[in-house]
């Protein structure tokens, strides 16, 4: 099998980018590509990392999410609060109903802004703005800060190791399957007039 997180992280540059580069490097480009489907990627990215944070003692995806966002994206007095914002305006809602509507948050999903930037306030207003080039970045340093502690940490390594053997890998296989037949007198390989 492949690992999880190796799959997403090429599947997150995949749909950002259009192709995979050095992770460091890739928001040089000046390719972007199928946003929200990066975005969705990014937020299912993260919650794969919080329920290996978390291991098996988290039930809730809300709190290994905003854990995770927390302790290892965000940085700063508001991470917590950063960490709400984008489980419940960006999150729970684009991979919910492919929107950004929320009785909680009213949001903003922005590109091209910096990516220093995830989770941003609107000065003078109730609104948040998600910017991606932010979020990609801080789930790269993210990713970085989770594997240091993973080494260093025993209780991070132990919480990994409860949930690896579920959900850190992806069985993967070629097989060539049989074609779909159109009707109950169909055989396969039958060429009739209207059946192509």
């Amino acid at each position: 099998g492949k690992s999880t997180l190796h799959l997403a992280r090429r599947e997150i540059q995949d749909c950002l980018f259009g192709e995979v580069f050095d992770e460091a490097t890739a928001l040089d480009s000046e390719k972007r590509h199928r946003l929200f489907a990066s975005a969705m990627v990014i937020f299912a990215t993260v919650d794969l990392l919080g329920r290996m944070l978390a291991g098996q003692m988290e039930p809730s995806s809300q709190k290994r999410f905003e854990a995770f966002a927390r302790r290892f994206m965000l940085q700063g007095p508001k991470a917590a609060e950063h960490a709400r914002v984008l489980y419940i305006g960006g999150r729970s809602p684009l991979m919910h109903s492919f929107a950004f509507h929320n009785e909680t948050y009213k949001i903003s999903f922005i590109q091209g802004y910096s990516r220093k930037t995830c989770v941003g306030k609107v000065v003078g207003a109730e609104q948040y703005v998600i910017n991606l080039e932010g979020l990609y970045d801080s789930l790269r340093l993210g990713i970085e800060r989770y594997q240091l502690a993973v080494r260093s940490q025993q209780d991070v390594r132990r919480n990994l190791l409860d949930v690896v053997g579920k959900y850190g890998k992806i069985d993967t296989f070629s097989a060539v399957l049989e074609p779909v037949r159109s009707g109950p007198n169909m055989r396969t390989g039958d060429r009739r007039e209207g059946t192509e």
